[in-house]
């Protein structure tokens, strides 16, 4: 796996806690070659009769970089030397952080997560999963650690199998864990005229999707077989996100893993829209982590911050 840029965004909240131990679970799994922490304030200007009253008185961007150089060495525990950088901006928060891991070059972004939103200042979580150029994770303010079932819904996409290396690389780090594959497949409307009961399209159908898998496993680089778990169910007019959860639950994961599009055009929208659906969804204490090709949005990156401007 090539070298990881690693952005880290901080609310200087009690959150921070989290996202930072999370961090350096990323940074023992995968291999991360640079660390940034970014923090946006909407003004970073001081009122003159302030200034005029503390003439010492720092720089808000100062004093910011200062208080998240101060989280990291409280709540960072790395087991080697990374380089880092600390940079404080101004302006709306999601447009700050779009323009930061386009400048930076990121490959991943980690982000807090309570409820639906981004720490206090409330980003919606969807809209940063839809418009990223980079990965996401998105941590909550309870999770586990003793990872010992990652869960990575698959349709045997080009962004499916990035998903399934990335659970791989992050297992690498855990003794016994499973990553389990989940394909969910539709039964083709009209299996009555072929004089097939129900039962009979969905094993025909079940079929095709464990051959799929196979082709789809043996394609992966260097794969742990070993952790490799398969399950498949049929859609049956079931929500995607619905039947996801329960997997998450039924397996017990600590965290899930998914690609951001599909192998076609319409999957391309399904699978977006899923993750965007699970990105913003209330999943209890699992980290969501959508895998992304690196700038694959950078061609609309310009017009979609003008779209989070109105």
């Amino acid at each position: 796996m090539q070298e990881i840029r690693l952005t880290v965004a901080l609310d200087l909240t009690d959150l921070d806690k989290q996202v930072l131990a999370y961090t350096a679970f990323i940074c023992r799994s995968l291999p991360v070659s640079k660390l940034y922490f970014v923090h946006v304030e909407e003004h970073l200007d001081l009122p003159d009769s302030l200034l005029r009253k503390h003439p010492d008185m720092l720089p808000v961007d100062e004093s910011l970089e200062s208080q998240m150089r101060q989280a990291v060495q409280q709540h960072l525990k790395l087991e080697r030397e990374i380089d880092m950088d600390f940079d404080a901006l101004q302006g709306k928060v999601f447009e700050q952080v779009l323009k930061h891991i386009k400048m930076k070059q990121a490959d991943l972004l980690v982000v807090g997560k309570r409820g639906e939103h981004f720490g206090p200042h409330e980003m919606p979580a969807a809209k940063l999963a839809r418009h990223a150029t980079c990965s996401v994770l998105f941590v909550p303010e309870n999770y586990s650690l003793d990872i010992k079932n990652i869960l990575v819904p698959v349709d045997f996409s080009a962004h499916a199998k990035q998903a399934v290396e990335m659970a791989l690389g992050l297992s690498s780090q855990v003794q016994g864990d499973k990553i389990h594959l989940l394909h969910i497949y539709n039964v083709p409307e009209g299996y009555q005229r072929l004089g097939e009961t129900y039962e009979e399209a969905n094993e025909v159908m079940l079929g095709y999707a464990k051959e799929d898998c196979q082709h789809f496993v043996d394609q992966l680089e260097n794969p742990d077989l070993n952790a490799l778990q398969y399950s498949f169910t049929d859609q049956n007019d079931r929500p995607r996100d619905e039947i996801i959860r329960e997997y998450l639950e039924q397996l017990d994961c600590q965290l899930l893993v998914m690609g951001s599009k599909g192998r076609t055009n319409i999957a391309a929208f399904l699978m977006g829209s899923l993750a965007e659906k699970l990105s913003r969804a209330y999943l209890g204490n699992v980290p969501v982590m959508i895998v992304k090709k690196k700038h694959e949005n950078m061609g609309l990156l310009d017009t979609l911050l003008q779209i989070s401007k109105a």
